[in-house]
């Protein structure tokens, strides 16, 4: 095979030449029909009539009286002539069409009469984004309405002839008279005074939703901002499901998210972050191309309020049983400047002396083995962090982070075990059982974050992380006076980090990028003091292109993986594709639909391919399948959201389809039981449809969520539902929340199903000053805490069952403390100046 690396005999000179002269002729041409112009308080005609008379690209066509009373002030830098038209459009009732090169712009409601104005304060100063509504003079229905440009002008078609024109506008007092139809000249709002400027925040802010791509943005509501925890702030995200008591961040629709802080990889900082400098949440079910392979289900970039003065903030909590050793606590602290920040923290979660009785009934090639425990277990998960940013400019910024993680984790099960076999040649045996298992896990991680930004619209992003973990894990079984000893110790050491390039181009926002996760794995065994050792390596490149084409936003990337595998004298390697495709169309500002599609792989793990046995019962042994290879899965998915005042719904359906997938069986080998792995033939198919609803008004948000699942593979189907239903009641002092779900399915294949039991807890909290609250609430009302597992396989059958005696009406007590050192004028003054926040999740 030729190498292309090499370079080019002399007699390609020439070639080589042309074909770079052709390239920069190319891109030279796509640049020249960018366009940067300044428009003052001109009419929509004349400025379209520019744009046509400055490029040659595109064609213009607009009926020029139609467009010639609304009127543009606008500063376009370095836009595509369709990107221009759009940032001139704004917020009237104006279309753009664009069918190639043609370009057609046209009013969306064809009245021969406007309501036409300008809006400004006692200043004489231009009010924009004030919201005009125009209002019938014998019954107050509304008629139309808009919102004022950047010149305080506003233009709205009106059949009547006369009408009552309402003005509104944060930090304004609200304007109220009758006009009739045609110019009505300027009208004056007197500024508002603070009180009035948090109640409109109260009633409106938190029912912003807005949607691009597959971006879902949530402003923070004014409740929010004033709560002391950012775990119970982000309640109000239907998109997620908070767990404030674990301290945990899902996605509704299942799975973890990745989570950004301004665009930024630091989820372990969270909580140093005050809810009151939060601006808006941006959820995607979609994960990141520079973060693709590491296991996230989609992201959350969590976007805060830009300030210039210097702010403090500590915060710290405990929220436990008086009694029973299950809680929570938490303390950090965060120092925030203009240019930099800098945070630290530790967080903890325990429940010690937790106690459940457990059965396990397996059957492994005709022999039974039935075990009735009651079990003790200890749990711990201790964290600590500290890092910091530094902004280099308004666009660029750097982030170092350290953390430290220790999960020591103990259990102690006393009871019977009893033996027996179909034939019954064995007889039944019972014997006395014990178990101790013993594990502690330490892990250190650096993470390294960079972002530099050129021009307008172009970016480089560099992301790194360093991860060592060190686990100890034994295992001890006695049977009367037969004893089992499983020990082992692990250390693993990983490096991931990406790097991507985005810019624009032929009016099209693009990205190319790769990323590298290696890993190395040391497993040393106790037992037989064998040591074994296995590497991995995911490679994945990509190009990404995002285009705006009016209503429809299109997003599409083509990816590559090549990923390793090594253990021994073994070798593997696999080569994937990976396309995805996401269509979004905007059906007014409320209402959105959208289409994706994604055809992914998922390559074998180690202990999938090679010997690696990790099972502690004698009965059986793991081993693995060297010809496995990747499973493939085409997923579909259409997504309707609605936004509609204080209502939030989103509507969804899935098909995922799963083309050799990779599943476990059992055999008999020389008298021994094995468990291994093997594709299976059969297509896997996953069918689930569900709603998302949020309905909030003052003092009350109610969220509820609905999921129905059929699975269905070759002789084997399955349907389970989930649902969940949360309420939350909040005024100045107490807040109220309380949440129930049902049973939920984690894992349905034919060999496998994963159960737990529903989960329900109640909190009130009463605010004692402005930096103490208290709280009191339940977790598991009317219910124990079940898990179920069963295992179906030719040679094993298992069923499993955990009931937590302990996991039922827990009271939880607690208390936070919070001390907030910015200005409180200059937090009430972010949340009108918060729009001009930089978004990060679309600069990837």
């Amino acid at each position: 095979m030729r190498d292309f690396w090499k370079s080019m005999p002399v007699n390609g000179k020439p070639v080589r030449e042309f074909l770079l002269l052709f390239l920069l002729l190319w891109v030279q041409q796509s640049y020249a029909q960018r366009i940067t112009r300044q428009y003052n308080n001109v009419s929509f005609s004349a400025a379209l009539k520019d744009l046509n008379a400055r490029q040659h690209k595109y064609t213009i066509n607009f009926v020029y009286d139609e467009l010639e009373d609304f009127r543009v002030t606008k500063s376009i830098r370095n836009q595509s002539v369709p990107d221009a038209i759009m940032q001139l459009i704004g917020f009237y009732p104006i279309r753009m069409m664009q069918v190639e090169d043609n370009i057609m712009v046209e009013c969306t409601q064809k009245t021969p009469t406007k309501m036409i104005g300008r809006i400004i304060d006692n200043k004489k100063r231009p009010v924009d984004f004030a919201n005009v509504a125009l209002l019938n003079v014998s019954d107050s229905s509304l008629i139309n309405g808009g919102v004022t440009n950047e010149n305080g002008q506003f233009v709205i078609p009106c059949e009547a002839r006369k009408a009552i024109v309402r003005v509104s506008c944060v930090g304004y007092h609200t304007a109220v008279d009758t006009y009739n139809t045609g110019k009505i000249g300027t009208i004056t709002l007197k500024e508002a005074t603070m009180n009035l400027q948090k109640v409109v925040v109260k009633a409106e802010r938190g029912h912003v939703v807005k949607k691009k791509g597959n971006v879902k943005t949530f402003f923070f509501s004014h409740h929010a901002n004033e709560t002391k925890d950012i775990y119970t702030a982000l309640t109000e995200v239907p998109d997620l499901r908070i767990d404030p008591t674990m301290k945990t961040i899902s996605l509704a629709k299942g799975g973890a998210p990745l989570v950004l802080i301004d665009g930024i990889p630091k989820s372990h900082s969270l909580a140093s972050i005050s809810p009151a400098m939060i601006d808006k949440v941006e959820v995607s079910n979609s994960v990141p191309l520079e973060y693709m392979g590491q296991g996230y289900s989609g992201v959350v970039n969590i976007i805060t309020k830009k300030h210039k003065e210097a702010s403090r903030y500590f915060n710290m909590g405990v929220l436990s049983h008086p009694v029973v050793a299950f809680g929570s606590a938490d303390a950090s602290f965060s120092y925030d400047k203009s240019r930099f920040s800098i945070y630290s923290g530790v967080t903890g979660f325990a429940f010690l002396d937790n106690k459940s009785k457990t059965t396990d009934a397996l059957t492994v090639s005709g022999k039974n083995q039935n075990t009735a425990t009651e079990r003790t277990n200890y749990y711990k998960d201790w964290k600590a962090m500290v890092g910091g940013d530094y902004r280099w400019t308004d666009k660029s910024v750097s982030s170092l982070g350290f953390v430290f993680e220790l999960i020591p984790q103990n259990s102690f099960d006393t009871g019977k075990i009893e033996y027996s076999s179909e034939d019954d040649l064995l007889g039944n045996n019972i014997l006395d059982y014990h178990r101790k298992y013993d594990d502690d896990l330490y892990k250190y991680q650096m993470n390294l974050y960079h972002k530099s930004s050129f021009g307008k619209a172009s970016s480089l992003t560099f992301h790194f992380s360093g991860i060592y973990s060190y686990n100890t894990n034994t295992t001890k079984r006695q049977e009367n006076q037969t004893e089992y000893l499983y020990s082992a110790k692990y250390r693993q050491k990983e490096v991931n980090g990406g790097l991507d390039y985005a810019f624009p181009w032929v009016a099209a926002n693009w990205k190319i990028g790769a990323n590298s996760v290696f890993l190395w794995h040391n497993i040393q065994s106790q037992a037989d003091h064998t040591l074994s050792k296995y590497n991995e390596c995911n490679n994945y490149g990509y190009l990404e292109v995002e285009k705006n084409m009016g209503n429809l936003d299109v997003s599409a990337s083509s990816g590559i993986n090549i990923a390793y595998r090594s253990m021994g004298n073994d070798h593997f390697s696999f080569v994937n594709w990976h396309p995805i495709l996401d269509l979004s169309y905007h059906m007014g500002t409320n209402h959105n639909l959208e289409f994706s599609y994604e055809y992914a792989s998922s390559n074998p793990e180690i202990d999938q391919l090679c010997d690696v046995n990790s099972a502690t019962n004698p009965l059986f042994v793991n081993v693995g399948d060297k010809n496995i290879k990747p499973a493939y899965t085409h997923d579909l998915q259409l997504d309707y959201t609605a936004n509609i005042k204080s209502l939030y719904i989103d509507v969804f359906a899935q098909y995922e389809n799963i083309r050799q997938r990779i599943a476990q069986y059992s055999k008999v080998n020389m008298q021994q039981v094995v468990m291994s792995y093997y594709n299976d033939k059969n297509s896997y198919n996953l069918y689930n449809c569900g709603a998302t609803v949020r309905y909030m008004i003052p003092h009350f948000v109610l969220l509820g969520m609905i999921q129905q699942n059929w699975v269905k593979c070759a002789g084997y189907s399955d349907n389970y539902l989930y649902g969940m239903l949360q309420g939350q009641y909040y005024n100045d002092r107490v807040n109220v929340n309380l949440m129930f779900d049902t049973n939920e399915v984690k894992n349905s294949m034919p060999e496998a199903r994963y159960k737990t039991s529903p989960e329900s807890q109640l909190t009130i909290s009463y605010s004692i000053s402005k930096s103490i609250d208290i709280s009191l609430g339940m977790r598991y009302l009317f219910t124990h805490k079940h898990i179920w597992n069963t295992v179906q396989t030719a040679q094993v059958q298992e069923s499993y069952c955990n009931n937590f005696s302990t996991r039922q009406n827990l009271v939880m007590l607690g208390f936070r403390y919070n001390f907030n050192g910015q200005d409180k004028k200059n937090h009430s003054d972010q949340v009108f100046k918060s729009a001009n926040s930089k978004s990060f999740i679309k600069d990837y």
